[in-house]
This record gives structure tokens, sequence and C-alpha cells, in this order.
């Protein structure tokens, strides 16, 4: 009787320490004229997890302590959401797919499956968010190219022809030769640098993510950039109409391989460890 006094209240004391760590995280705030990083829950849910896994090696307790583990969790989701649209001191995809990315590779680290769907959270917010920040926030080097040929992809149906695309006065071979003229190796490596920069500016350096998204970035640059070559061949037979800028100088340039195209792993290497 005495045992079960005495789990009782290490229970109640361990609930309403839960609580109160919930209730911290709901009250938190970040200055609006700041870059956040890593939120300061976010850190102190890293150092809980680590006391906690040191300290609850029963699996009696263990119940108990993952419950604490999804309260904080659904917490932290609530809080990360809240300064992503508080701060206005750089794009809310970055808060968001910096913080989930963090608090991902937590879980993967702690690896459990009852925070399957935590991960799992984690793993869509962070993708999700990395591939708008880079369509929505870095710009195309391409752009024109790119709208031209995103029309060119619209009128391709079983009634069109590709190689009859040229009649269309909008997607002629004389529209298209004009925009690649327009877009020289020059023009396109200044877009490209320019947005590498603001990735740096924007990145926070304690997740070391500058990497990952830079490449991101150019695999989606390359890719766009292949598919659009593959689209002339095709609608443009015989025409021999190439990018100016030449993608083997630009992957040289950039260090960026031609496998590094693909989609990589959530969790990269690249990143710190835990």
């Amino acid at each position: 009787r005495c045992y079960g006094g005495c789990m009782g209240g290490a229970k109640k004391n361990f609930d309403q320490f839960i609580a109160g760590q919930v209730t911290q995280i709901k009250e938190t705030r970040v200055n609006k004229g700041k870059a956040c990083g890593i939120l300061r829950p976010v850190h102190k849910f890293d150092q809980f997890v680590q006391e906690a896994e040191n300290l609850f090696h029963s699996e009696e307790r263990r119940v108990e302590l993952e419950k604490g583990y999804k309260a904080l969790l659904d917490a932290l989701f609530g809080a990360v959401d809240r300064a992503a649209k508080e701060q206005q001191k750089i794009p809310d995809e970055v808060v968001l797919f910096e913080n989930y990315h963090h608090i991902g590779r937590r879980l993967t680290w702690m690896g459990l499956a009852t925070l399957s769907e935590h991960l799992e959270t984690c793993n869509k917010q962070y993708r999700s968010n990395l591939e708008a920040y880079i369509v929505g926030k870095l710009g195309d080097p391409i752009e024109k190219i790119s709208t031209f040929f995103a029309g060119v992809k619209a009128c391709l149906t079983p009634a069109m022809r590709p190689e009859e695309i040229g009649f269309n006065m909008n997607f002629s071979k004389t529209v298209l030769v004009k925009l690649l003229e327009e877009h020289q190796f020059k023009v396109v490596k200044k877009s490209i640098d320019s947005s590498i920069a603001k990735i740096d500016k924007h990145l926070s350096k304690e997740e070391c993510l500058f990497s990952v998204v830079r490449d991101r970035y150019l695999a989606t640059f390359f890719r766009h950039v292949t598919e659009f070559t593959r689209l002339m061949e095709v609608c443009y037979p015989g025409s021999k109409l190439q990018f100016q800028c030449k993608v083997e100088e630009l992957r040289t340039i950039y260090g960026h391989e031609e496998d590094e195209d693909e989609e990589g792993a959530m969790w990269d290497d690249s990143s710190t460890a835990l």
C-alpha cells in the first residue's frame, strides 16, 4: 500500500510537471524583428528527452513517459506554427521546415513506435515547407522559359501532336529562340547566386541545412532544364534548340552531381548530430 501510494504520488507530480511544461510552451512568443531559428522550447524538449530516457528504464513507467512526450509534442507543433506566423524576419516556411526537421531528427533518434504519427507529421511539414520555400521564395532562374513550357505541356493533348506545337503563335520556334537568348549564362548564374545568398541569409547556422536546401534548389533547377530540353527535342524536332547556359559548366561551378537531382532522405547527413 505504501509503495502504491508513492507511485501514485510520483505519477501525479509527473503529470503536473508535464502540464506546466505544456503551458509554458503554449505561452512562448518570439521577437517579431529577429530570426528565431530553432525555438527555445524545442531545445528544452531535447534536454528533457535526454534526461528522461536516462531515468525511466522501467517498462512500467514508460506508458506515462510516452504519454507525456505526446502532450509536449502536440504543444510544440502548435508553438512552431504560431512562431512562423508571428515572426516577420524570414519566410514562414523556413521557421517551419527548420524546427520540424530538428524535432523529427530527435524522434528518429528516440525510435518509439508510439510517436510514429508525430514523426510522420514532422516529415510532411519538413518536406512541404521546404518545397514551398524553394518554389515560392527563391525564384526561378529561367522563369520565362518555365512559363513557356508550362503552356506547351498544357497544349499537349491526344488531339495535338508534339511537333504541331510550333504552329501556335504563342509557342512558336521564334518565341522560344528569343527566350533562350534572354537567358545567357551570366544572367542565369547571377540569378542562381542571388537565390543561394537568400538561403544563406534566411537559414539558421545551428540546424546546418544550408547545403541541403542549396542542393535541393539546384536539383530542382537542373531537373527543369532536363525536362525542357527533352520537350524541345520532341516539340521542335531538328531545330537544334538548346539552352545558352551550359548545364555541365553550372554543375561544375556549384559542385553538383547529376545523381543529386534525385530527392534525398529527409534527415540529411549534413545536419548536426544529436
